[in-house]
């Protein structure tokens, strides 16, 4: 459980890093 939720999590810290980048 603990695996996926941060695997979630990192997806979409990700995703808004990448955002912000643009």
């Amino acid at each position: 459980m603990y695996e996926e939720k941060s695997t979630a999590m990192t997806k979409i810290l990700a995703v808004l890093l990448a955002r912000n980048a643009k």
